[in-house]
């Protein structure tokens, strides 16, 4: 049962950060927003990396981290909350922490982006394992000032991650949001 537990809190510390690496597919297809695509830097990470996609990842991370820091006390499995509470002291550390934690993997998403024009690979062209695990290994890394998960937690989110990017992704592409299915 503490396997479960500690599961269900992992995900919910990180569900700001699986949401938000959605944001940039799902708000290039809303209409009123759709006309914000100004490359970041073309030459450097081609098109697709844009301010529209990097604003509303971090608008949505904390607007996610804010709803969760209200409502965790909702939350139906005991031992979740107090194990957050632990970490998440107030709006403003949610605030704050999610909104480094996001940044830092928004940067390794565009190191990566600069790293896939290096070696001459499309946008759309998959660096397999890391185009999944890069946001999550980033904020891996920011969180540990603040908590580390064990090594076996680590490795699972590590793997689980590419897991749920794959399968956001195949949604996005049957919704006819992307072009390619990964």
């Amino acid at each position: 049962m503490e396997t479960i537990i500690y599961f269900w809190f992992l995900l919910l510390l990180f569900l700001p950060t699986f949401i938000a690496n959605a944001m940039p597919v799902v708000v290039k297809n809303i209409p009123v927003i759709s006309g914000f695509k100004t490359p970041v830097n073309e030459k450097l990470f081609w098109k697709n990396k844009t301010y529209r996609g990097f604003v509303f990842w971090v608008l949505f991370a904390i607007v996610i981290s804010l709803l969760e820091y209200k409502f965790i006390d909702y939350v139906w499995v005991e031992g979740i909350t107090e194990k957050y509470y632990q970490i998440v002291t107030s709006y403003y550390f949610a605030i704050l922490v999610w909104f480094i934690q996001w940044f830092w993997a928004l940067l390794w998403d565009l190191m990566e982006s600069f790293f896939k024009r290096r070696i001459w690979k499309k946008p759309w062209e998959a660096l397999v394992f890391w185009d999944g695990a890069d946001y999550i290994i980033a904020s891996l890394i920011l969180f540990s000032f603040i908590y580390v998960p064990s090594f076996v937690w680590i490795v699972f989110l590590v793997l689980f991650a590419p897991a749920i990017s794959l399968t956001a992704n195949v949604v996005a592409y049957l919704l006819g949001m992307k072009e390619v299915w990964y």
